[in-house]
């Protein structure tokens, strides 16, 4: 859940992690909407050993992470759409994680699009692919490009 307060404002906290326009697109342009998600997605290696811990450390982990995919949707003002392809890039500071390990957390990138409401469902009749890559870069982010389908 969002956390927006009585001015309906992001808090500072959050504010500070999102960079003005050269993070987030705020048009779509035809079916294409960008968006940008300032976090490091969780790799599978990190999943399964939160997993093991207790079943709640795993639970804040996905909802660590969906809340940042929510506020990026509300600062971005994503549009619904019904369905759609996604193209996620997933950016790490360093090549340290194999890409089989850090597209796990696409998991938690789709669950977060669903709890803001740009999806309906993240089942069959809702997400039609996915394309993912992974590239060097300054700061941990995902770039999502979601593609009406």
């Amino acid at each position: 859940m969002v956390r927006i307060n009585s001015e309906g404002e992001l808090p500072e906290r959050y504010r500070e992690q999102l960079k003005k326009d050269d993070d987030i697109v705020g048009a779509a342009e035809g079916e294409v909407f960008k968006l940008t998600v300032p976090v490091k997605t969780p790799n599978l290696n990190e999943i399964i050993n939160k997993s093991k811990t207790h079943w709640s450390r795993y639970m804040r982990m996905k909802e660590e992470i969906q809340e940042q995919v929510e506020i990026a949707c509300a600062m971005a003002d994503v549009p619904k759409f019904e369905s759609c392809k996604l193209k996620l890039i997933y950016v790490r500071q360093n090549r340290r994680e194999d890409p089989d390990n850090i597209v796990a957390g696409k998991k938690f990138i789709i669950d977060g699009l669903v709890s803001y409401g740009t999806l309906p469902d993240d089942g069959w009749g809702q997400i039609k692919g996915f394309q993912e890559e992974w590239k060097v870069g300054d700061k941990p982010e995902v770039i999502v490009y979601i593609i009406g389908g």
